[in-house]
């Protein structure tokens, strides 16, 4: 990995050994919250809006309840 920088005084100075553990301790820790949120992102997405889900049971509740089911198996909870 390249050396990070960092401004001192307006100077680039290069981070130290701690500087650049905790930096990537940073990274993965936040890289691990992207993940566990992303599983409710894509269901959200997935389901559509709720206006458009009632009109779907209103029209046809087995084919929504099928379409959901499809949409928790392809995004399944983090960790679960």
């Amino acid at each position: 990995m390249a050396n990070e920088l960092k401004m001192v005084n307006g100077v680039s100075v290069e981070l130290t050994d701690s500087e650049m553990q905790e930096l990537i301790q940073l990274r993965a820790d936040e890289k691990e919250k992207l993940a566990k949120r992303a599983w409710k992102d894509n269901r959200i997405i997935a389901y559509g809006r709720w206006q458009d889900q009632l009109d779907e049971i209103f029209h046809d509740v087995d084919a929504w309840r099928t379409r959901i089911a499809k949409v928790k198996t392809d995004n399944p909870k983090y960790g679960g």
